[in-house]
């Protein structure tokens, strides 16, 4: 299956409410978006194999970009105003593979290029030129995971399923200031465990996310944050 789609969209605009002075109290207006997109959806292999992709193109207008500074009173302020357009493009693939009746494995891949391409006059963002790299927009991101059922196990009276899943996110601009790159390589794996008896509607399984247990320092402006830290649990179900 092949389709193709517009989107003509806005994000309403607003007021500053937060400012710390009269002349900070000011209105910014709403942010516009054109939206193409194309793509397939598709099942190959007597459907052992799925494979879809999707090109998409998106024009921003009016963007609604926000400035952060130190009040007089010494507290870290937010002021938003529209900033210029953008352009953002790419291409999103995704499969599903049945390599055994046991064995399924995934994976995903998303390319995208994302730059401003007119700023508007005034705009009070020091350092911001039309080569800043756009907030939140990675050029490259990808994951791949297996899924493995065993066969059931006259040893273990039951049979297991494992999963495994890797992420990759490269370093991007995380919304700290619209000229920064601020957001760190970020690399995760989650795996999980699971029993299964035989006969029964219980299941008992491991699980980890952030298996490696690594932290992602991001820079937003004056503060850091990090990542959720790794987890690891113990999970029960009862199918009803």
């Amino acid at each position: 299956m092949a389709y193709g789609s517009y989107t003509d969209g806005f994000k309403s605009g607003g007021w500053n409410g937060r400012a710390s002075s009269a002349a900070q109290f000011t209105s910014f207006g709403n942010e516009k978006a054109q939206s193409w997109e194309l793509g397939w959806r598709s099942e190959l292999f007597d459907k052992r194999l799925r494979f879809n992709g999707t090109f998409f193109w998106v024009n921003y207008n009016d963007l609604q970009l926000a400035s952060a500074y130190v009040a007089a009173n010494g507290e870290n302020e937010e002021i938003f105003t529209n900033g210029g357009n953008s352009q953002v493009r790419g291409l999103q693939l995704e499969s599903v593979a049945a390599v055994t009746d046991n064995l399924t494995v995934n994976a995903s891949l998303g390319l995208q290029e994302a730059k401003f391409t007119e700023l508007a006059s005034g705009v009070a963002f020091t350092g911001l030129t039309i080569k800043s790299p756009i907030p939140f927009a990675p050029p490259l991101t990808y994951s791949i995971g297996a899924v493995y059922n065993t066969d059931q196990m006259d040893w273990a009276r039951g049979r297991f399923t494992l999963t495994g899943t890797f992420q990759y996110i490269p370093d991007y601009n995380a919304g700290g200031s619209p000229t920064a790159t601020d957001s760190p390589v970020t690399e995760t794996l989650n795996a999980s465990i699971t029993y299964h008896p035989a006969a029964s509607r219980w299941s008992v399984g491991a699980e980890c996310t952030n298996c490696l247990f690594r932290y992602f320092p991001i820079q937003t402006g004056s503060f850091d944050y990090i990542s959720l830290p790794g987890y690891a649990g113990v999970r029960v179900r009862y199918e009803m």
